[in-house]
């Protein structure tokens, strides 16, 4: 099946030899039942584009141990009650779920990570994630671990509340923040880009500010900063980091730079 969407109304047992299972588009919801594809070569896959959805608390066995989950895949998670993420790693991960759902020690998301209900909890060691980071809805729960984020270009989409926060490029990169959003660290904010190779922040509205709030230690270099709202007490002393302001930040501490008609100005009255 090429799209659209498949329930399943029972188990799917597929044990026969050779069997595949192999979702290229659409989605296969599992609805509560279990899934067996382990046949003596069968295989699980999801596709770019196929998405496997399920509640949390059903057993999925593949010849394979686990799915093949292919680059631009995605696992939903729909359910209700006390749920476990599965050990996979996940390219688009999405919690619509309204129940509760806690992910392994570490996590890894080579795409997307989406939360629009229900309540996460986030691992207690680092939540790798390679694409955006998007909480619209539901309660997440940082569970005294670290947020990594890996890829370049990502996007942090709604008011989170974490422990750790990571993000650190040896290349020119831009982090982006929906603009009047809210992220709160209360562990170690980490920022960090490169000599010659800043890592730049940004609002997705060019002019409106994005808020940040952290609230332990900041660990900062090579930033390019713009539009931020830091709405903790205590400034982010950006002075002696290689960064710089590229305006309409409050609450932060850059070094002074000088135009060079400042320069004269200064030079002409010392002279």
């Amino acid at each position: 099946k090429t799209g659209g969407e498949v329930d399943l109304l029972s188990a799917l047992v597929m044990d026969a030899a050779s069997q595949d299972l192999i979702i290229q588009e659409g989605t296969i919801d599992l609805n509560g039942s279990n899934l067996t594809v382990n046949g003596s070569s069968g295989t699980l896959v999801v596709q770019d584009g196929g998405n496997l959805q399920l509640q949390g608390g059903e057993t999925i066995t593949a010849n394979t141990s686990n799915p093949q989950l292919l680059s631009g895949s995605t696992v939903t998670y729909d359910g209700s009650g006390s749920n476990t993420i599965k050990d996979y790693t996940y390219s688009n991960l999405v919690i619509t779920g309204s129940g509760t759902f806690t992910a392994n020690a570490t996590q890894t998301v080579g795409g997307d990570f989406t939360q629009s209900a229900g309540t996460f909890t986030a691992p207690s060691g680092n939540f790798n994630i390679f694409d955006d980071f998007t909480h619209t809805g539901g309660t997440f729960t940082h569970n005294s671990g670290t947020v990594v984020l890996t890829g370049g270009g990502q996007v942090i989409t709604g008011d989170t509340t974490f422990n750790n926060f990571t993000k650190s490029t040896s290349t020119a990169d831009t982090l982006t923040f929906a603009s009047s959003s809210t992220q709160t660290i209360e562990g170690t904010l980490t920022l960090s880009g490169a000599a010659s190779n800043l890592l730049a922040l940004r609002s997705d509205s060019d002019g409106t500010q994005w808020n940040i709030d952290p609230q332990g230690t900041r660990t900062i270099s090579y930033l390019d900063v713009k539009d931020s709202y830091n709405t903790n007490a205590t400034e982010i002393n950006a002075a002696g980091t290689n960064s710089v302001s590229s305006g309409n930040n409050i609450n932060w501490n850059f070094d002074p730079t000088y135009t060079q008609s400042d320069y004269r100005f200064y030079q002409n009255v010392d002279n």
